[in-house]
């Protein structure tokens, strides 16, 4: 797998309807860190990148990807939910 770019990176959130912020407390990663990796001043980590992937190209939502991880964390917290996998 290739390193996903800051720009992908970007992308990629809009597409699960994401803020920067919201992602930072769904996966639980320190909000600097998500928006250094969205700036270009981090590499992104492969992990977020592949769970990034696998979401967009199986279509689950944050609501699903919360209820798959037996999490009952509101979904409508990570962000504005524009996009609907």
């Amino acid at each position: 797998m290739h390193q996903m770019t800051a720009e992908e990176f970007r992308n990629a959130l809009d597409q699960i309807g994401v803020t920067q912020a919201g992602f930072a407390r769904l996966v639980e990663l320190d909000e600097r860190t998500v928006r250094r990796m969205a700036a270009d001043d981090r590499d992104v980590m492969q992990p977020i990148a592949i769970l990034l992937t696998i979401m967009i190209k199986k279509k689950i939502s944050v609501a699903q990807l919360l209820k798959l991880m037996d999490d009952d964390r509101d979904p409508s917290s990570f962000g504005d939910q524009r996009v609907k996998l």
